[in-house]
């Protein structure tokens, strides 16, 4: 029997993927659990502060300058919010 053993290259690339796995099961999970969380929002009302959130993104989602548009994150909130307007 002729035992090979792994160059460095060899051993660097199936870390490498170890290491992928690893995170797309993590972001995997951290999907999951966001669906689940926005399942379970789904039929409760806005709170006043989300409400007010809503109002005072609005406008600004519609400005030309970049500088007065809102942050990605609050981007973001807004698209989730959104989906819950209209529960009463």
């Amino acid at each position: 029997m002729l035992i090979m053993a792994k160059s460095k290259v060899e051993i660097e690339a199936a870390a490498d993927k170890a290491r992928k796995e690893k995170v797309d099961r993590g972001n995997r999970n951290r999907a999951k659990l966001a669906e689940e969380e926005m399942a379970r929002l789904a039929n409760t009302p806005l709170s006043k502060e989300e409400k007010a959130f809503i109002a005072k993104i609005a406008p600004m989602m519609n400005k030309g300058r970049s500088v007065d548009q809102p942050t990605a994150a609050q981007i973001g909130r807004y698209g989730r919010l959104l989906k819950r307007k209209d529960v009463k």
